[in-house]
């Protein structure tokens, strides 16, 4: 089993994530998460060569090589859990940066948040996860009781003529990075999301920020 953690990580990665410390100070989410993430993954590639002597000494019939070789794999297994859960942790951390205004900040997992935030790819399908929550919630009492959302996405329903014109600026590209940041935090975590929340004067405010980041707001 190769550990996504073995795949090559861009020139200067490490560098990158050290820096963080330097630039936020080493108490801040993001550089924890990016210190734990290192150790994750120098841990996952120390016992991914654990994992190669284990089958190694199995073909060569060494007793007891059969209970490392269990071990090692159950150990990794856990170690591509924790840098997949980790990886998703500085994802949105970089993005929270992003949407907070600190795009510019000089950091390789900023310019990662950017460039995830600037594909029209990603923007569509943000678009897509909107224009969903927004027809669950229209269509709320129709639907069949087992695919029903949180009945908290009904506070879309006197918002829909806002949510139908960001979902628009998505699909065309026109919505600036900090906009797309926020649209994105706000459907981040799923049915956690403060999407699905159910608290009207939260989401019209968070909807209201990312109709004056797009410039919409009359």
């Amino acid at each position: 089993m190769t550990p996504p953690s073995a795949r090559p990580l861009p020139a200067g990665h490490a560098a990158a994530s050290t820096d963080v410390a330097a630039v936020l100070g080493a108490g801040h989410p993001l550089a924890r998460a990016a210190a734990a993430l290192r150790v994750v993954r120098l841990d996952a590639l120390a016992v991914l060569g654990a994992v190669g002597a284990g089958a190694a000494a199995l073909a060569a019939g060494v007793p007891a090589a059969a209970a490392w070789l269990s071990a090692s794999l159950v150990v990794e297994l856990a170690l591509v859990i924790a840098y997949a859960f980790l990886t998703q942790v500085v994802h949105e951390l970089a993005r929270d940066l992003v949407a907070d205004g600190r795009a510019g900040l000089p950091l390789a997992e900023v310019a990662a948040a950017r460039e995830r935030l600037a594909s029209p790819q990603y923007r569509a399908g943000l678009a897509r996860s909107l224009e969903r929550a927004l027809d669950a919630a229209e269509r709320w009492p129709d639907l069949w009781i087992a695919s029903r959302p949180p009945p908290g996405v009904r506070t879309l329903v006197p918002l829909a003529s806002d949510v139908r014109e960001i979902v628009e600026l998505l699909r065309k590209g026109e919505a600036p990075l900090r906009a797309v940041a926020l649209v994105d935090r706000l459907l981040s975590g799923g049915y956690d999301a403060t999407l699905y929340a159910g608290d009207r004067s939260t989401l019209r405010a968070e909807l209201g920020r990312i109709r004056f980041e797009l410039g919409t707001v009359r």
